[in-house]
């Protein structure tokens, strides 16, 4: 995975995921000059969904720095620290969407 692609993953992907499990928009495909509303509109619809995801995509860009830096192969406590607090924050996101689909 490169920059570009870890950049489409949490600009479209990761907002598409969101938009679609508060039902801002269903499975049909999206215009991609839409995916640049839908973070407003989760920030509307969902302040605590939205304030997991920006932190989940913080938290994935601050992984994938320290893995594209990393130069040994060995695995550092900080390493750990940075994949834990992703993973944390992913569920976070998760938890939070859901919440906000049962509060329908």
């Amino acid at each position: 995975m490169n920059k570009q692609d870890v950049d489409t993953f949490l600009d479209i992907e990761c907002v598409i995921t969101a938009a679609r499990e508060l039902g801002i928009i269903g499975e049909e495909p999206i215009n991609l000059e839409k995916v640049n509303n839908l973070k407003s509109e989760i920030q509307n619809k969902s302040p605590e969904v939205f304030d997991a995801l920006e932190k989940f995509q913080k938290a994935y860009k601050e992984w994938f720095e320290n893995i594209t830096k990393a130069k040994t192969g060995q695995v550092s406590q900080d390493d750990i620290d940075i994949i834990l607090k992703k993973d944390k924050l992913r569920k976070q996101l998760m938890d939070a969407c859901s919440a906000a689909k049962s509060s329908k």
